[in-house]
């Protein structure tokens, strides 16, 4: 499993596997100050394979951030 925590709490979980999936949120309001973002695996990382010796959890492909007033 794949989380993605703000400031440690959990606020959202998806399942990570071999398929690209998408992982959306409801409206997440932030306070003033510094927050910190997490993106958390569950899995052991493994080697990508074909003379790519990295060791990887997951990958994130298009990640996109809407800021509101």
């Amino acid at each position: 499993d794949l989380e993605l925590l703000r400031n440690g709490e959990v606020l959202g979980t998806a399942k990570v596997g071999t398929e690209t999936s998408t992982m959306s949120l409801p409206e997440i309001e932030i306070a003033p100050g510094r927050t910190t973002w997490e993106l958390r695996s569950s899995t052991l990382p493994t080697s990508p394979g074909h003379g790519d010796d990295r060791l990887l959890n997951f990958a994130v492909y298009g990640l996109e951030v809407r800021i509101a007033p």
